[in-house]
């Protein structure tokens, strides 16, 4: 059983995804997502993949992103961002295009094919010129 870590801003939301995932055969930690210690806590124990909701709150789902690929703990580990609005999602997508990007309907399909290949290139974005320019330090 492989073990994900869902961010969503939504705690209702969060619980209802979070159920879904257990019924498609994953371990879910649903623990808010708080920079750092989280990070760090990641880093230590990664998960199989991480799962950013891009509805609520799309900038914060970018930040996390970026930072997961700007530490080196957790740079390798799949991202994988769902929903949100094309305008936001496509600038998250030119951000972190080594990112797999889907929806609830096809969440199962993407996450496995996300954990079976995860990424052995990432991205890695320095959170200042993420700020300054909106594009990717390689």
């Amino acid at each position: 059983m492989y073990r994900v870590r869902l961010v969503i801003w939504d705690t209702t939301a969060a619980e209802k995804r979070a159920g879904e995932l257990q019924a498609s055969g994953y371990e879910v930690d649903t623990h808010p997502f708080e920079g750092q210690p989280s990070l760090k806590e990641m880093s230590a124990d990664p998960p199989a993949a991480c799962i950013i909701d891009l509805i609520r709150a799309p900038s914060q789902g970018r930040d996390v992103g970026v930072a997961m690929r700007h530490n080196a703990g957790t740079r390798h580990i799949p991202l994988v961002f769902i929903e949100g609005d094309l305008e936001q999602t496509e600038r998250v997508r030119a951000l972190l295009p080594d990112a797999a990007y889907t929806s609830w309907t096809r969440i199962d399909r993407t996450l496995k094919r996300a954990i079976e290949h995860p990424p052995t290139d990432p991205i890695v974005i320095s959170p200042e010129i993420q700020r300054s320019s909106g594009r990717p330090d390689r």
